[in-house]
């Protein structure tokens, strides 16, 4: 239809209303030749959906337009935007913050049963009322300030590629305040440790738990991820060599951890 619109002005034609309701034709004399390109139905679909994308961006920015044109997902859509994230960290294998995002996701559903959470609809108000359901539901502070840090990250984001406008941030002074998590980590006393290496298995389960734990202890509080991404050539002699997993992408904090066998 759109290519049956568009030919006949190149002929000479004088159409009106394109893409509107209602169109208007006035007559001429006579049309004369003209070349005309066909665009293919799938090309009109992401034609179209391309101009749908630039009517919706708050500012224009090529940059935005691409990531939104190139997104599967909905980029409007806080959920959608927490899973994509969580994606994106699983295939770098960032494990636990990438599960951390995927559990937010889910909860906000959960609080909203089948509905598209609009991330402009998310104020202060909104925050407040869900972190109420969250506590009535059961969950911790804690839990529920690590999973509102993740959604913060989102905002942060979308704002920053100038999706999202920064007057409608609901986080801040005299806005929306994560609450403080209650922090009981403590480390074990010496007596406690000795008694897990005094302890006497009872399974392999039991043996195999045991001894991950005290070569994470004894590796520097080494994470069990690094223990299970260690490889031969690690080893120098009399010790091992390795940098932890989370520190990877931080060139100050990426110091090689050596280990004593």
């Amino acid at each position: 239809v759109g290519d049956v619109a568009e030919l006949p002005p190149k002929m000479g034609a004088r159409i009106r209303g394109h893409g509107t309701g209602r169109i208007v034709i006035d007559g001429v004399d006579r049309l004369h030749g003209a070349e005309h390109r066909v665009i293919s139905d799938s090309m009109r679909v992401e034609l179209d959906r391309a101009e749908e994308i630039i009517k919706q961006l708050q500012f224009f920015s090529f940059e935005t337009f691409k990531l939104r044109f190139s997104f599967k997902g909905d980029r409007k859509n806080l959920v959608a935007l927490l899973e994509a994230h969580s994606q994106s960290l699983l295939s770098k294998k960032k494990i636990s913050n990438g599960n951390l995002y995927h559990q937010a996701a889910d909860l906000l559903q959960k609080y909203k049963p089948g509905e598209r959470i609009i991330i402009d609809t998310v104020t202060p108000e909104w925050l407040t009322e869900f972190e109420k359901w969250a506590v009535g539901e059961g969950y911790s502070y804690t839990t529920i300030s690590m999973y509102l840090i993740r959604v913060r990250k989102i905002f942060n984001d979308v704002i920053k590629l100038n999706e999202l406008s920064a007057k409608q941030y609901p986080f801040g002074k005299d806005k929306y305040k994560i609450p403080k998590s209650n922090n009981n980590k403590r480390p074990l006393a010496i007596d406690e440790i000795m008694a897990i290496y005094s302890y006497e298995p009872v399974s392999e389960n039991e043996s195999f738990a045991k001894d991950m734990f005290l070569f994470s202890y004894l590796a520097n509080g080494m994470n069990l991820y690094d223990v299970f991404n260690l490889k031969w050539e690690n080893i120098d002699d009399d010790h091992f060599t390795f940098i932890r997993k989370k520190n990877e992408d931080r060139p100050t904090a990426s110091v090689p951890i050596s280990v004593v066998i």
